[in-house]
């Protein structure tokens, strides 16, 4: 694994919006930034011995399908993780992409930042030429990109504009091998 903008990793409670390509991205934020609390789909938990370790060390399920009651839930977990000093993860697409493929980024990000008041730093990587969703595992050096983050305070067009932007023209910039 090699690792871009080390400078960007906050000593301070930030949110790292994250591509979402592989299952090897929920495993190395932890090892880049510390310790971190990932928002995640509530299905997750029902994975045999990845849910109970998710509920252990306090990531933050949502289910997607209760609309505002689940915003609000996030919300509120979100604050307690910061107030533990911890930052939040967040794949804004709500869902892995393959290399290349862009889904729409989910509003529930800018509801975070917005409610938060704090930065957003936005990832890009590559780990889906590596351990894609189909297909075998690849040999290689996958590369994880933190970029510049992306201060409170923005309108919700302005901000969505800047973190899809950001992370989308990073990640078409990453080798597809390495």
């Amino acid at each position: 694994m090699a690792v871009r903008g080390r400078d960007y990793i906050s000593q301070t409670p930030v949110i790292y919006a994250v591509k979402h390509q592989s299952m090897l991205d929920t495993f190395i934020m932890n090892s880049i930034v510390g310790d971190t609390a990932f928002i995640m789909k509530e299905e997750l938990l029902k994975i045999p011995l990845y849910g109970r370790i998710c509920k252990k060390v306090g990531h933050i399920a949502i289910d997607r399908d209760m609309g505002m009651a689940s915003m609000r839930k996030m919300l509120a977990q979100t604050r307690r993780a910061i107030d533990e000093n911890r930052s939040v993860t967040i794949f804004p697409e709500g869902s892995r992409a393959d290399p290349g493929q862009a889904l729409p980024y989910m509003s529930g990000i800018f509801g975070i930042y917005k409610y938060l008041r704090i930065p957003v730093v936005p990832v890009a990587l590559n780990t889906g030429y590596f351990w894609p969703k189909k297909g075998p595992l690849k040999k290689g050096t996958f590369v994880v990109e933190l970029l510049p983050p992306i201060e409170p305070g923005l309108q919700k067009e302005d901000f969505m504009s800047r973190l899809e932007g950001a992370i989308e023209t990073a990640c078409k910039a990453l080798p597809e091998t390495s």
